[in-house]
């Protein structure tokens, strides 16, 4: 049975041409066999082809490597092609009859080309391994990720996990921070430091006259306040600004201290 009318390509319609092909290369399962450990080796391949070609040519200069690769080609699909109808028991086509008006040729025929019936038979067995192979790979993937999968709420409450969602840093500029900090932390400190030296001239006594020496516990208990109110202002400073609110504190207190100590010496004669 006649599978293929021969391309119109001059090289291909020179008489038994196809069949001459079909010989060179059937003692080379490399060439067709894709289960061969030859037919990914181009190299070699194309060693192969440029012979066949030269034999093939016989000076004629029609066959040249790449165009006797490529009939070849063109003949295992038509094979392929009418081997798989087959073997589904579907009915091909005939090929019309050598005294009809739009015969041609024949290319090949199906006899000739019976050799690559195990061939196409290993590449079928190749393909369904690699699927299996591909579903057993994604039934495994889906078993592996099931026990990753994000917890739905009331499971994570009762495993004592909380999620906690990301979040990107914000990076700001050195020198917008420092600048920014430092015009908001001045102002603050001078507020602030004001705030706590009015509470200090307020509270120490200016003056000796008149002293009425107050309770011990209405002492403790301003002190208590005033301590509160200055650990509650530090903490609205950063450390530079801390550090600097801590210097004139001591440094008004030990004034009123030395200004009382003073005020109790006795005034020499």
């Amino acid at each position: 049975m006649s599978l293929s009318p021969q391309p119109s390509d001059s090289a291909s319609s020179l008489p038994g041409s196809g069949t001459r092909l079909i010989e060179l290369v059937q003692p080379y399962p490399e060439l067709y066999d894709k289960s061969h450990p030859l037919y990914c080796n181009n190299a070699h391949k194309g060693v192969l082809w440029n012979q066949i070609s030269k034999e093939l040519d016989a000076g004629s200069g029609c066959f040249p490597a790449k165009k006797t690769r490529e009939q070849f080609s063109y003949m295992r699909k038509r094979f392929k092609v009418e081997y798989d109808a087959r073997k589904k028991g579907i009915r091909r086509p005939l090929a019309p009859e050598p005294d009809s008006a739009n015969y041609r040729q024949p290319l090949f025929v199906y006899e000739q080309l019976s050799f690559l019936e195990k061939a196409l038979d290993m590449e079928w067995e190749m393909e369904k391994e690699a699927e299996e192979k591909g579903e057993d790979e994604d039934s495994k993937d889906e078993d592996v990720s099931a026990p990753t999968m994000v917890q739905t709420e009331p499971d994570c409450e009762s495993n004592g996990i909380i999620s906690i969602p990301s979040r990107k840093r914000r990076t700001t500029s050195p020198v917008r921070t420092t600048s920014s900090t430092t015009s908001h932390g001045s102002i603050h400190d001078t507020n602030a430091v004001a705030q706590i030296i009015r509470a200090i001239t307020n509270a120490s006594p200016t003056t000796a006259e008149d002293p009425e020496p107050p309770s011990t516990t209405i002492d403790d208990e301003e002190c208590r306040i005033f301590g509160k109110q200055i650990a509650m202002d530090l903490r609205r400073l950063n450390e530079r600004d801390r550090a600097a609110a801590r210097y004139l504190i001591h440094k008004v207190v030990l004034t009123a201290l030395l200004h009382d100590m003073e005020a109790e010496q006795p005034v020499a004669n």
